[in-house]
């Protein structure tokens, strides 16, 4: 639905427009789930791949680098600005850690 032309501006906000993605998206999204369906979407899935409608920089896989004075941090789920970077919550500050590190600057 992401790139379905009748999801402009959202969720299409690329304004991306296929008809025969169109036509693929749209009969596979009344099927029930079945090897038939897989494969529609696999073919919608390469005709995104050869129209690169977007910059797809997700992967499954992140790492973030953080202080070891701050504990149980976790990266960001969502946050309207974000870019997938330097969005962080964390719960639990070790004060003395941070100030013995501070010490040393």
């Amino acid at each position: 639905q992401v790139f379905y032309s009748k999801s402009i501006p959202q969720p299409n906000s690329t304004n991306f427009r296929n008809d025969e993605y169109d036509a693929i998206f749209e009969k596979a999204s009344k099927m029930q789930d079945c090897p038939e369906r897989t494969e529609l979407y696999r073919q919608a899935q390469r005709i995104l791949v050869r129209e690169m409608p977007a910059a797809f920089t997700y992967h499954r896989e992140s790492y973030i680098i953080h202080h070891k004075c701050l504990d149980n941090v976790k990266p960001e789920a969502y946050h309207p600005d974000a870019t997938g970077y330097g969005y962080l919550k964390y719960y639990k500050i070790d004060a003395k850690e941070r100030d013995d590190y501070k010490q040393q600057f």
